[in-house]
């Protein structure tokens, strides 16, 4: 993605994050997709999201696939699953902890 539109898409991400959470202040976020060339690090900063996805998510050893959220603490570690099909992207299974888990 060129400079530029990673630059105004990071600022609409932006402003939806921040309008959503102006109007609802405890609600969870969770960013999900193929980022391609998106640069997401300065959207993790300003919106303080963690990205939970660590491992590569193709065959071509590239990480591709993005999970950003501010709930990290109620969900596991993402896993990667085998691909479906012909597909070059590993599947992501991201579950959330037991109940009796999750600190209140």
């Amino acid at each position: 993605m060129a400079s530029f539109q990673n630059k105004v898409f990071n600022e609409k991400l932006d402003f939806l994050v921040d309008f959503t959470t102006s109007k609802y202040p405890n609600v969870g976020i969770c960013v999900t997709g193929d980022k391609n060339d998106l640069r997401i690090e300065s959207f993790l900063r300003s919106q303080g999201l963690k990205q939970m996805v660590k491992f590569r998510t193709t065959k071509d050893y590239t990480k591709l696939n993005i999970i950003c959220t501010n709930l990290s603490e109620y969900y596991n570690e993402p896993q990667d699953l085998p691909t479906l099909g012909g597909s070059n992207h590993y599947i992501i299974k991201w579950a959330p902890l037991p109940m009796y888990k999750v600190k209140y």
